[in-house]
């Protein structure tokens, strides 16, 4: 493992490296200076051999304790190793302004590296998510070296780690492939989430997608990786674009938790207090945008802000979960516990940035740690939402089919009604034209009754079975019209489920054609056919044929001009499917009707 000893002889302490295959954290060892001018390396190393520089007790994470300062630190570095001189220095925290390494070598200060935030990605000297800097280190050798970091008017973070070359490489190929599943399983989860809004409408929906988003956004440019991949080239953007997704987020994680809590129903008052503390988050988005330095210039006051938002929103939240509770204690509990599992990982991620706990027990960033139990948590609240909502949707539609099932069941006993009335009023008449017109009408009434008596039957009463409808329907017929069993008939009928407002003109269509074929075809003919052939032509188109092998229609016939009521009909319901019907009488007489589905 890596060793560190202090060399006691000199002033300066000396961090020696004895082992190649584990990384070294150097931050005990470091002398770590702050002052709030604005100066080179040779001053700063003047001014700490004079004793000019006040020192600062925090060597890894001094957060906001002085804001408005810059830092200088000061190491040195000996290799004891024989088979190696290059190794990579990491300051392992991706947001500062400006960082500087210098090298002191006999009194002389000469600048090694200049980089930082204000500077394109692509100019880092290693291609990193956070600042890398390689060294170049003889064995037996040690090197004095000066770094200065600036992040002012904000939280000042750099715990340093030294790598070989081989050890990074090896970190960075594990973290590109566990950081790629981490953000890729939170975006796959957002775009899900997505999908089950869009189905559902329940906005609780599209704000877990919202939130997942702009955590995962929250997490990448956490690493540096939105600088890395996406703003590269604007420096200025990327300074701004960690507070801002950091607001964003908690605005969007606000109305989630609102929304899943119902907390405008049951804890009306939290609600309001809440919603008045993320509307000052709100308020600072176009400020920010019409005057983004304020944000910078007075990011240590807005900060004891944020800071005060957010513990007024935590508080409101625990109110929500705890009127909730009341009414369904196991989602509250399963919901809060996940927030309380990535609250305990920031506090623990703080410990061991101020290296009250060793970051090394931790293989995995304890943030990203957090995060995945949090968002696994989240994720079972959400299917257990998704489970009820579906029950619900179930229950509904059991309903709605219940209903429907009754509507269609109330519709046939009002045709059969109709039925047996036309029926007694063709009893009284004596003219035989009004009879048989009353005749043709309760055939047209058994035509949609049995549709409604079918749809009654069926489980899914949106769609009627075609084949055993119009073979029940051509039944009906054959019986209800004298000689007609002595027709030949053939029905070739594609098994499939029709829509009803397509399978109930099919069936007046088939009526009408069958019974005139009936009652018209066959006079005279020694052995009288009917075929009927229903199938499909396309994926979305359908077909039907309705032939006999009668004398066929009167010469210069024209349907447009017809006075019969049910060639008429037959015509306004081809119009109706948006059809298109085709008369052949070179054979008997072919009607060939087709329509879109």
């Amino acid at each position: 493992m890596w060793v560190c000893v202090t060399d006691l002889s000199a002033k300066q302490k000396t961090i020696t490296i004895d082992s190649e295959d584990n990384r070294l954290r150097i931050n005990e060892f470091l002398d770590v200076y702050h002052t709030p001018d604005t100066i080179n390396g040779a001053q700063a190393y003047q001014q700490i051999k004079l004793g000019q520089l006040p020192e600062s007790s925090q060597k890894t994470n001094p957060g906001m304790l002085h804001p408005k300062d810059g830092y200088w630190i000061s190491f040195s570095l000996r290799n004891n190793l024989s088979d190696h001189n290059e190794f990579l220095l990491e300051l392992d925290h991706p947001q500062m302004d400006y960082l500087n390494l210098y090298e002191v070598v006999n009194g002389e200060v000469k600048m090694v590296y200049q980089t930082g935030d204000m500077y394109p990605f692509d100019q880092r000297p290693y291609i990193y998510r956070s600042f890398v800097l390689p060294l170049k280190i003889n064995h037996g050798s040690t090197k004095h070296y000066l770094l200065n970091v600036e992040k002012r008017l904000a939280a000042a973070r750099f715990p340093l780690f030294v790598y070989t070359p081989k050890v990074f490489a090896s970190k960075q190929t594990s973290e590109n492939i566990y950081l790629g599943l981490y953000i890729g399983s939170i975006l796959l989860l957002s775009a899900l989430s997505l999908i089950v809004f869009a189905q559902f409408r329940q906005s609780v929906f599209a704000l877990f997608s919202l939130n997942l988003f702009l955590f995962a956004l929250f997490i990448m440019n956490q690493l540096g990786l939105t600088y890395q991949l996406f703003v590269g080239d604007y420096p200025i953007l990327n300074r701004h674009s960690f507070p801002f997704i950091l607001n964003a987020a908690l605005i969007v994680m606000t109305w989630y938790i609102q929304v899943f809590f119902q907390s405008k129903k049951y804890a009306h008052t939290a609600h309001i207090i809440s919603n008045y503390a993320i509307s000052i988050c709100i308020i600072f988005i176009p400020i920010w945008i019409i005057w983004p330095d304020f944000i910078i210039d007075y990011g240590y006051v807005l900060l004891l802000l944020r800071y005060l938002v957010t513990v007024t929103v935590i508080i409101c939240c625990i109110e929500f979960g705890r009127q909730y509770f009341k009414i369904k204690p196991i989602l509250t509990i399963q919901f809060l516990a996940a927030y309380f599992i990535y609250g305990i990982a920031v506090i623990i991620k703080i410990l061991s940035q101020y290296a009250v706990l060793d970051d090394s027990y931790f293989p995995v960033d304890p943030i990203i740690l957090g995060s995945i139990l949090e968002i696994g948590v989240l994720t079972l609240s959400m299917i257990a939402l998704l489970k009820q909502k579906l029950l619900e949707e179930a229950e509904k539609s059991i309903r709605a089919e219940l209903q429907m099932k009754e509507l269609h069941h109330r519709v046939k006993n009002n045709l059969q009604v109709i039925s047996s009335l036309l029926n007694l009023q063709s009893m009284q008449l004596k003219d035989e034209s009004a009879k048989r017109a009353l005749t043709q009408g309760k055939e047209r009434l058994r035509a949609m009754e049995l549709v409604h008596e079918k749809l009654y039957l069926r489980e899914n009463v949106s769609t009627l079975n075609i084949k055993d409808y119009i073979q029940n329907l051509t039944q009906e017929l054959s019986t209800s019209y004298l000689n007609a069993e002595e027709v030949d008939i053939h029905t070739k009928v594609e098994d499939i489920d029709l829509r009803v407002e397509v399978a109930l003109p099919v069936g007046l269509i088939v009526n009408e054609l069958v019974s005139n074929a009936f009652k018209y075809a066959y006079q005279g003919i020694d052995q009288p056919t009917l075929g009927l052939d229903f199938s499909r032509i396309s994926k979305k188109e359908m077909k039907l044929e309705i032939k006999d092998n009668g004398d066929g229609l009167p010469e210069k016939f024209n349907i447009e001009t017809s006075t019969s009521f049910g060639l008429k009909l037959v015509n306004l319901l081809v119009e109706q499917l948006h059809g298109k019907m085709v008369i052949d009488q070179r054979n008997g007489l072919v009607y060939s009707i087709s329509f879109g589905i």
